[in-house]
């Protein structure tokens, strides 16, 4: 059901290989588990893993979907939920939805970064008091108006109305290394991202649980 992007990644700060290795990506208890591990693999530093939605098992035009959520609050990852086109896509011109989005600290809280469907780029946010170290469900529902977008049921901030994308999406789990020197505190043991995913689509029941 789910297809891992492999190799290393150096863009956006990262410092990481991608890998559909078992101690990087596993199922435990019914929970898809990711985990960031610090060890040098093909030149860089850590390892985890990133997962998108096979395209034979659904793309996303419009509907709503939710991830249920908690990550460990490890200073140094970065965790986002979010749909894009296939890559290499047309972006930003097809538009990207990401929520939740954080980089972890211990009072991180989930935000939502909507990227309109625009070629010169640009981006509503919607911020939450959500923490992301504790279990919560996140939840998108996109429509040819806008997106919403909520947490454990209450919509956070207005719709998001600006050139809302239009464009089949496939929903990806990311759970990697940040931009700031916090990176060092992951340590030689691993440090986890934990999700379990349920989604909804134009009204039909779709469960996504690896």
């Amino acid at each position: 059901r789910w297809e891992p992007t492999l190799g290393p990644r150096s863009s956006d700060g990262n410092t990481v290989t991608l890998t559909k290795e078992a101690k990087n990506v596993f199922v435990d208890g019914g929970i898809l588990t990711i985990c960031a591990i610090k060890e040098t693999v093909q030149g860089m530093p850590f390892t985890s893993a990133c997962l998108r939605l096979s395209p034979a098992i659904i793309k996303h035009k419009f509907g709503r979907f939710s991830f249920r959520i908690k990550s460990s609050p490890v200073l140094g990852t970065h965790l986002a939920a979010w749909t894009v086109g296939d890559l290499p896509s047309n972006w930003p011109g097809d538009g990207e939805l990401d929520f939740p989005e954080a980089a972890i600290t211990p009072t991180a809280t989930a935000t939502a970064f909507n990227h309109g469907a625009n070629p010169a780029g640009g981006q509503e946010i919607r911020t939450s008091s959500a923490l992301i170290s504790a279990w919560h469900v996140y939840t998108t529902e996109w429509t040819e108006a806008g997106v919403r977008y909520y947490v454990d049921g209450v919509q956070i901030g207005a719709i998001c109305a600006i050139d809302p994308p239009s464009t089949e999406m496939r929903c990806t789990l990311q759970f990697e290394t940040t931009i700031t020197s916090a990176r060092t505190a992951i340590t030689s043991s691993t440090d986890t991202l934990t999700k379990t995913a349920h989604g909804y689509s134009n009204g039909d029941a779709v469960k996504f649980e690896a």
